[in-house]
């Protein structure tokens, strides 16, 4: 497992990997369609860190203008399967 780091924190090359095969064109256009359309993306576990890698992702690219997008349209929800809670 390789970890690459940038700045102050550090992401799995794996799951940074998976995170950029997702295109992002098409969840800005979605959202750029109508203030009312709204975007959850959520993960469990392993596909947690995707997800919050792609959200990320889109936070950070040039085509994302906060000007245009409202705080109540993009969330992301995560999942682990580190507590007893939610083991079998």
């Amino acid at each position: 497992m390789r970890i690459n780091h940038s700045n102050s924190f550090f992401i799995t090359t794996g799951f940074l990997s998976r995170a950029q095969t997702i295109p992002l064109k098409p969840l800005i256009n979605y959202l750029n369609k109508s203030t009312r359309n709204k975007l959850i993306i959520t993960g469990f576990s392993q596909g947690s860190a995707v997800g919050e890698l792609v959200t990320l992702r889109l936070l950070k690219s040039p085509a994302f203008s906060p000007s245009w997008i409202r705080d109540d349209q993009l969330f992301f929800i995560g999942f682990e399967i580190g507590r007893a809670s939610c083991r079998e």
